[in-house]
């Protein structure tokens, strides 16, 4: 069975490719709702532990707007929640769902 793609993370999100690679093998992001390249993802790491994440995707890929349910935004917005969710975009391809939805037969 061939290894799961993963698109790149940001600069900013990179140190926490290891951690949301792994979470997203174990199935942490529980629902994506979309408008456009205007993302809410619901990660949920355990049964007591699930946060909304919010982006906002421009030219390239390149998050142009970004928070996170969780306490660790606060403090430097940046978390391990926006990594997980912005892998989860991608579903193993190296469109974003967006550009995907508006090429298929909807």
């Amino acid at each position: 069975m061939q290894e799961p793609f993963f698109a790149p993370l940001p600069p900013l999100l990179a140190p926490f490719t290891k951690e949301a690679i792994r979470w997203i093998k174990k199935g942490a992001v529980a629902d994506i709702d979309f408008s456009g390249p205007t993302y809410q993802v619901l990660v949920r790491k355990t049964n007591q532990e699930e946060h909304w994440v919010f982006l906002q995707l421009g030219e390239k890929c390149v998050i142009t707007d970004s928070f996170c349910t969780c306490e660790n935004w606060e403090t430097g917005n940046v978390c391990l929640h926006v990594a997980i969710a912005y892998l989860g975009l991608f579903q193993n391809d190296t469109t974003p769902l967006h550009e995907r939805f508006a090429r298929s037969l909807w």
